[in-house]
C-alpha cells in the first residue's frame, strides 16, 4: 500500500475582505499569503497542519467532522470579476499521477479540467493511436 502525496496552490485573486477571509481560511487549514502590504489580492494553500493531500472537504469541528465546501466558500469572498484558480498535483508511488485544476468567480465553479479529461480529448482527437499512462 502507498501513500498519496499532493501540493495545492492558488493564484492571486482578490477578496471583498481580508481579514473575514483569513478566518476562514484558518478553519479550512488553508494559509493566505497577501501579494502586497494592504493588499486584497491574496493567494491560498493547504498548511502544515492539513491532513489532507490537496484541497480539504472537511475539517475537525467542535465535537465532530465538518464537510467543508471549499469552492463555496471561494466563491463568498472572491471580488465579482475576479477568477480564482486551483490547482494540484499528486501522486502515489509514480504509479498514479494526478493534475486538478479549478476556476472559481464568485458566481462559484466555473471550469475545471485534469489530466484524465486532457487525455480523454487527446483520445479522440488522435484516434486513440496512444496508450494510456496507467500502471
Amino acid at each position: 500500500m502507498a501513500n498519496y502525496y499532493a501540493y495545492a496552490r492558488s493564484n492571486y485573486f482578490r477578496v471583498k475582505n481580508v481579514k473575514d477571509f483569513e478566518k476562514w481560511c484558518d478553519k479550512c487549514l488553508l494559509d493566505m499569503h497577501c501579494k502586497d502590504k494592504n493588499s486584497s489580492q491574496v493567494m491560498i494553500h493547504p498548511n502544515e497542519y492539513s491532513d489532507y493531500c490537496g484541497w480539504p472537504s472537511e475539517v475537525m469541528g467542535e465535537n465532530d467532522i465538518e464537510e467543508i465546501d471549499v469552492v463555496a466558500g471561494i466563491a463568498g469572498h472572491i471580488v465579482p470579476g475576479d477568477v480564482c484558480i486551483l490547482e494540484e498535483i499528486g501522486y502515489e508511488k509514480l504509479r498514479y499521477l494526478t493534475a486538478h485544476i479549478l476556476a472559481i468567480t464568485s458566481e462559484g465553479l466555473v471550469r475545471e479540467d485534469g489530466f484524465h479529461s486532457i487525455i480523454q480529448r487527446w483520445q479522440k482527437e488522435l484516434e486513440n493511436k496512444f496508450s494510456l499512462p496507467e500502471y
